[in-house]
């Protein structure tokens, strides 16, 4: 049984918060990545809430948008909202090669998984090669949660 708490080793506590960042940066890249498409198709739009229609005792209803157009928007403040989105896209996935590297200089083996707690229990982690590989971008780093 002991060789089943192995992933509870303090001295894998660094590699631990490393991966929980790496996932953490992946999930923020993937909305990242929905806000800059948004901005790069003018007609694509989030789903609004639903609404509940509102009694208004003789009063007109405001205007509304027709389905499919785009709400009227300044081009100079929309070029600066996809310009912000795409930075920021960028600067993710900057962080995200840092983390990847940072994570494999603490991998203590190569070709093995590594038991972790990632707060769900045994996790693994690995870093996994190929007959070809050369560089450290050919690795491939694995995490099963």
């Amino acid at each position: 049984m002991a060789s089943n708490l192995n992933y509870l080793d303090p001295t894998l506590q660094p590699l631990e918060e490393k991966l929980k960042a790496y996932l953490a940066t992946e999930k923020e890249i993937q909305q990242a990545t929905t806000a800059a498409t948004l901005h790069t198709h003018p007609n694509a739009q989030p789903h609004p809430a639903p609404t509940q229609p509102t009694a208004t005792a003789g009063l007109t209803p405001e205007p509304t948008a027709t389905p499919g157009s785009a709400p009227a928007t300044d081009s100079s403040s929309h070029n600066q909202e996809r310009d912000d989105a795409f930075q920021r896209l960028h600067n993710l996935q900057d962080e995200l090669r840092t983390l990847r590297h940072d994570i494999l200089g603490l991998l203590p083996v190569r070709n093995e998984w590594v038991k972790v707690n990632l707060g769900y229990g045994p996790s693994r982690a690995g870093a996994f090669t190929t007959d070809d590989a050369q560089a450290e971008d050919e690795i491939q780093l694995r995490i099963v949660i």
